[in-house]
């Protein structure tokens, strides 16, 4: 019963790729939440004791939210690999001023802690020359 729901469920999740591709991409994601449920629904049963039919409750419910965040994560992979190689010139420009910003937020940090070691090394020269 829960596998026929979970198979109705999960049956309109596709991806934009070749149908091909996207049979055997949502295949491993299958058995990747297969082996997940699994895995977890026996650790969690060795806590508590559970009869067959919570057991089951829980696999398919794991299966079902680790099979829909792996096809989100695909989608959105795709969707953005998608959007770079669409518009090269923005993803390019994108990335520049991304790493314009990581470089300046680096250099900031940089000249923060070397103020910072100053007044330190200032200090402890002063306190140096307070106890002579």
């Amino acid at each position: 019963m829960f596998k026929l729901l979970f198979e109705l469920l999960v049956d309109p999740l596709g991806l934009p790729i070749n149908p091909v591709y996207e049979y055997l991409v949502m295949l491993v994601v299958g058995e990747l939440a297969y082996q997940f449920a699994y895995e977890k629904t026996g650790v969690l049963s060795h806590r508590e004791y559970m009869n067959r039919g919570q057991k089951s409750i829980l696999h398919w419910g794991i299966r079902l939210l680790f099979y829909f965040v792996m096809w989100t994560i695909l989608r959105v992979g795709i969707w953005t690999y998608g959007f770079v190689i669409d518009n090269k010139c923005v993803s390019i420009i994108s990335a520049i001023c991304l790493i314009a910003l990581i470089t300046t937020i680096h250099i900031f940090k940089y000249i923060e802690d070397k103020k910072r070691l100053e007044a330190i090394k200032i200090r402890i020269d002063n306190q140096k020359e307070g106890n002579k």
